[in-house]
């Protein structure tokens, strides 16, 4: 699958969801939307390499920016951005 057929807010939420349980030992129905990856104990190690997990599952290296994570916003806020990222992808090729 590719960014072509993924990459809406919400298939980037519940990815996000999916691998902060996976760390966090939880599930994602525990992973509340409405929290920073601060908030739920990601540290910068693990949230650079969900960026780059991320990347490589929507197939678009290098263009999510790292400061997405590091600028407060909630777990559903990274989401909405990187639907743009991916959309704006898509305009583009």
């Amino acid at each position: 699958m590719t960014y072509a057929t993924i990459g809406t807010a919400t298939d980037i939420l519940a990815w996000m969801k999916d691998y902060i349980a996976n760390l966090t030992g939880t599930t994602p129905d525990r992973i509340p939307e409405h929290a920073t990856v601060d908030d739920l104990g990601i540290d910068s190690a693990q949230s650079v390499n969900m960026l780059a997990e991320m990347e490589e599952w929507l197939q678009l290296p290098n263009e999510i920016s790292p400061e997405m994570l590091f600028e407060g916003g909630t777990v559903a806020d990274i989401a909405d951005q990187v639907a743009t990222v991916v959309h704006i992808a898509r305009v583009q090729s």
